[in-house]
């Protein structure tokens, strides 16, 4: 079948591994999984599909992008029209990818890699599992899949919500945002969670082992405790499977997933400050606790990374002996911030 472009819309076959990908700046994007080979596209509104977007399409790749180019920035693209919103139709087992500066994103009944792209555009996942990856700034992400999955999320600000029967490979990274998951986690698969100051439930029947390393936040698994600073590992049953969690100040917890998830509980409430800026480290008067808030604020300011922080800390005594001779603790150090998470090397997605 060759491509047919009707007044407002697109209708093309595509093989069942084919390729698409959708380039929009703002609007929304909805994507449905069928079972035929065909990939139907409309736009909503008084203009046509092809007046908004340059469509190109063959058996192999369909791509719907701004008419009048646009700026790549990062992962996103940044298109200079306007708005376009686009409903589509493709074949579930398709390779999917979506890039949007602000547009809503849906999608339902996808189980073949996607990749996700947005600023400040709201994620609204419902897979039959697959490989997904996922680039948020401060839109909420928002999955669910009927079958297992790979999963990869980085975030800002945007909080994140998942459920699904198994993960087999868990990575999230997110700066203040939260984070709720509701699965079992494979046990083949290297699970990491990392935030600044998110909260992080889990809900789980799986028998993990938690090697947490964190700074202020606090760690609750079976109605255990552990608060502080440093690395502790938490063990669940017997610790089969192994999660990473590392935070500054964000708090985990893991429920068991028989239990009843509650909306009121599901996320824990905003952490408070690291270091408070009205706690100036001169006005402390003990010393070790006085090098101990230089480093805190140190960190606080993104001077030092999560694992300089524990080691200056252990470096000083109860006496208020530091790595400095002189009883201060060193200066802050520049450092580049490196990457949480990344896409599946096995999703085939760049």
């Amino acid at each position: 079948m060759t491509a047919s472009q009707r007044t407002n819309g697109l209708e093309q076959a595509l093989d069942p591994d084919g390729e698409v990908v959708v380039f929009i700046p703002a609007g929304s994007v909805d994507i449905v999984g069928t079972d035929d080979s065909v990939v139907r596209a409309t736009a909503r509104g008084e203009r046509s599909l092809t007046e908004i977007l340059d469509v190109a399409a063959s058996e192999r790749r369909i791509s719907l992008q701004p008419r009048d180019g646009g700026l790549q920035v990062g992962p996103l693209r940044i298109g200079f029209g306007g708005t376009a919103d686009v409903r589509m139709e493709v074949p579930r087992t398709a390779r999917v990818e979506v890039r949007t500066a602000s547009a809503d994103i849906s999608s339902n009944g996808l189980r073949g890699a996607q990749q996700y792209s947005t600023g400040s555009g709201e994620l609204r996942l419902r897979v039959d599992g697959g490989d997904v990856a996922i680039d948020a700034v401060s839109g909420d992400v928002d999955v669910r899949s009927s079958a297992p999955l790979g999963l990869a999320v980085r975030s800002v600000s945007g909080d994140v919500d998942v459920e699904a029967p198994t993960v087999d490979e868990l990575r999230v990274s997110t700066t203040s945002g939260d984070v709720a998951v509701d699965a079992e986690l494979g046990q083949a698969g290297a699970h990491r969670i990392e935030t600044i100051s998110g909260d992080v439930t889990l809900t789980t029947g799986t028998e993990l082992a938690v090697d947490a390393t964190t700074v202020s936040g606090d760690i609750e698994a079976d109605g255990r405790r552990s608060g502080g600073l440093g690395k502790r590992t938490v063990a669940l049953g017997t610790g089969t499977t192994r999660l990473t969690f590392s935070s500054m100040s964000g708090d985990l917890r893991v429920r068991r997933r028989e239990a009843p998830r509650s909306p009121e509980t599901e996320r824990a409430g905003a952490a408070a400050p690291l270091a408070s800026e009205d706690a100036r480290p001169d006005a402390v008067a003990d010393p070790a606790e006085k090098a101990r808030l230089w480093v805190l604020q140190a960190l606080e300011r993104g001077d030092i990374d999560v694992t300089e922080a524990l080691r200056r800390i252990d470096a000083i005594e109860p006496s208020g002996s530091s790595d400095d001779a002189s009883g201060r603790p060193m200066p802050p150090l520049r450092y580049a911030p490196r990457e949480l998470a990344a896409p599946f090397d096995r999703a085939g997605i760049a």
